[in-house]
């Protein structure tokens, strides 16, 4: 039992990320809106600097539900068709909420692989087209 606490430690120095979303320049306006010219989607707003702020338009709880069937799906066999449904109609206000929701997952079996984010994830697991059409819909994040 005692030789766990070196691998522990070990673990908890090389492998533990900290999550920049903790961090308020990772999202310029925070929860559920994004600054940014937008691509056409969702409700926006004209800042008195001009830039524009997309809203969200889904609801936190929809983001949680959305970013559990990503797990889901990214855990087994990926199917890029399911993944490309989920987030059809979607901006990149709700692509932060779903991203907030995902969280960081260990890759590995067990728990003890890398820590993802989403978009790692989604990069590690997708095919390149697929990438491709979420880079268009969210350009900011891929």
């Amino acid at each position: 039992m005692i030789f766990l606490i070196p691998l522990i430690l070990i673990w908890f120095f090389f492998f533990r990320k900290d999550d920049p979303r903790d961090d308020p320049a990772y999202y310029q306006q925070g929860s559920g809106s994004y600054t940014t010219p937008p691509a056409g989607a969702g409700s926006t707003t004209t800042n008195p600097d001009g830039s524009i702020t997309v809203k969200s338009t889904i609801s936190q709880a929809k983001a949680e539900a959305i970013a559990r069937q990503l797990d889901e799906e990214l855990f087994a066999i990926t199917s890029d068709s399911k993944i490309l449904s989920l987030f059809k109609g979607l901006n990149e206000a709700d692509f932060i909420m779903i991203d907030k929701s995902f969280g960081y997952v260990r890759s590995g079996i067990g728990g003890f692989g890398e820590a993802l984010s989403l978009v790692e994830y989604l990069i590690k697991d997708c095919s390149v087209s697929t990438i491709q059409k979420l880079a268009k819909q969210f350009p900011s994040f891929f």
